[in-house]
């Protein structure tokens, strides 16, 4: 998998879900002494000649505290709330669906797959992704190396061209995601649908850049 990615990168390809990396960044972090705070929004940041003051906002208490610090590192997604209140707006063609990646466990996945005779093509490889293009949805699936859980990510869903296909994640709920599991599958297979989560696919970039620096000039 990772023959002569070298020559391009320093990094080394890992097929990693972000239900599996996640719980790995946040104990490296906490290992490195990084103070965690979650179902936090920051309300403001403002900048002296020596320091950042962030105000941030508990959203489950209300309560708001102030954080001295010599910098603030934004990395809050393109739907960033630091961007806006920059006055850095997005161009480009906008929102171009709502998506969804469904994270499901499978009890018989691997017997099914030995029936289907394509278990050569995945059993304990690093098999990339697979993927699903048929009248009920678009979108790619990828099995986990122990044969018993993976995640479909649906694109469009329904009749192929047609607005409301852009939108599957609209009204998704656990019994939808689980139709869509078995189309993409292509069986009526035992599965339990561990985590659906929807997602704005869209085409934009930010229409200039600025740097804060802790010692502005």
């Amino acid at each position: 998998m990772n023959a002569d990615i070298g020559a391009v990168t320093p990094g080394l390809r890992v097929f990693l879900t972000q239900s599996m990396f996640e719980p790995l960044l946040r104990a490296k972090c906490s290992e490195l002494g990084a103070e965690l705070r979650f179902s936090s929004e920051i309300i403001d940041v403002k900048q002296d000649a020596e320091r950042c003051i962030t105000t941030v906002k508990d959203v489950q208490s209300g309560e708001t505290k102030r954080i001295k610090s010599k910098y603030v590192v934004a990395c809050d997604g393109s739907k960033s709330p630091a961007r806006r209140k920059l006055g850095i707006n997005l161009i480009g063609y906008g929102e171009m669906s709502r998506s969804i990646t469904i994270y499901f466990k499978v009890l018989h996945l691997m017997m099914w797959l030995r029936k289907a005779d394509v278990l050569k093509y995945v059993d304990q490889k690093y098999n990339g992704v697979i993927y699903v293009n048929n009248k009920t949805l678009r979108g790619f699936y990828r099995i986990d190396k122990d044969g018993q859980s993976g995640f479909l990510v649906v694109f469009t869903a329904g009749e192929q061209g047609t607005e409301k296909s852009r939108y599957p994640a609209d009204g998704i709920t656990d019994g939808k995601a689980k139709e869509l599991l078995l189309a993409a599958i292509g069986e009526d297979i035992d599965c339990t649908i561990d985590l659906v989560m929807p997602w704005s696919a869209s085409s934009e970039y930010a229409e200039r850049t600025i740097y804060f620096l802790s010692h502005p000039t």
